[in-house]
């Protein structure tokens, strides 16, 4: 490995293991680290000598999925999940004001399989609405399709809201499991945080400084899967303007964004919001279901477009969401 690059390995391990063994779960082997992360054998055993917590199966060490997503980001590996992020800067480096649509579409995954009739599911819909929908839930199926239209004319944030920004900047952003991601103290005492934490220190201290904030869930849209995320949002003229300064830290950090980029400039351009009561987008029967979301750029008489005030990007204060 070069020396900058071992560098940033050992530091980002040094990270990594200030995480609770508990909350990890190894289940990844070499190949498919390599497959998923381009992190190839050399690298695992220079991790692995640095203290990269794993395990082993007989003679098979096995690493934890989250562990190796970040070492994988901070390298700036060109994996399948890093090359989608070139996409999400292309949106957000367009010019002010232009509008993208995009279809997308639900293919649930039933957590209780093998119950008499079909599934039932209840699917978040960007702008904060409820769509029920009906068949088979093996992942196959397109069971639920919208359309979104998303925006990059947003307002500049409060300063009380920059401040607040500039107050966790040093925070880097990490993606922590479950266990951990919510928990406001290890974020604040270790300094890295999932975009839960920090979605939730936003929207909880801004509220405390008089702001109408709120935490959101809902999804990062971009061909060809959307990927489900967490952010704040502030109400700024009538309307709910997405801010997520850990996201846009890290793809800096992983060398897809430009040095420098401005943390207060809302990555509204790449999310649609689903719900802000809850952390997930389908449920079955009232259980969380695992869901997958292919999304394409329609042809124009394709789409199935969202009034504005429908869209999470541009919606309006006081809505089905607020």
């Amino acid at each position: 490995m070069r020396d900058v690059r071992t560098g940033e390995m050992h530091r980002v391990v040094d990270r990594l293991r200030r995480i609770p063994v508990s909350v990890r779960r190894f289940a990844v082997t070499p190949e498919r680290a390599f497959e998923n992360y381009r992190l190839d054998a050399g690298v695992l055993a220079a991790c692995t000598r640095a203290g990269l917590p794993h395990v082993y199966d007989g003679d098979v060490p096995l690493f934890d999925d989250y562990d190796l997503t970040n070492l994988s980001l901070y390298l700036r590996l060109r994996s399948p999940g890093w090359a989608v992020m070139r996409y999400w800067a292309a949106v957000l480096t367009r010019p002010a004001g232009e509008q993208r649509r995009y279809q997308l579409d639900y293919r649930p995954v039933c957590p209780t399989p093998g119950h008499p009739g079909e599934c039932e599911f209840l699917c978040c819909t960007p702008g904060g609405g409820e769509l029920v929908v009906r068949g088979r839930g093996d992942g196959s199926n397109v069971l639920a399709s919208v359309g979104v239209d998303l925006y990059n004319d947003w307002p500049p944030l409060p300063a009380s809201l920059v401040e607040l920004i500039e107050e966790i900047a040093d925070i880097e952003f990490f993606r922590l499991p479950d266990g951990i991601k919510r928990d406001l103290d290890f974020m604040l005492r270790e300094k890295i945080g999932d975009c839960l934490g920090i979605a939730r220190y936003l929207a909880e201290h801004g509220a405390q400084r008089g702001l109408p904030t709120r935490t959101v869930f809902g999804l990062i849209v971009a061909p060809p899967y959307s990927t489900p995320h967490f952010w704040a949002e502030v109400a700024v003229e009538g309307r709910w303007v997405p801010v997520d300064p850990g996201l846009i830290q890290g793809m800096a950090s992983w060398g897809i964004l430009p040095p420098g980029w401005p943390l207060d400039q809302s990555p509204g351009a790449l999310l649609s919001g689903l719900t802000s009561r809850h952390g997930f987008a389908v449920s079955h029967r009232g259980i969380a279901a695992t869901v997958s979301f292919p999304t394409r750029v329609p042809p124009a008489e394709a789409a199935v477009p969202l009034s504005r005030s429908r869209v999470a990007g541009a919606s309006t204060v006081g809505g089905a969401d607020g």
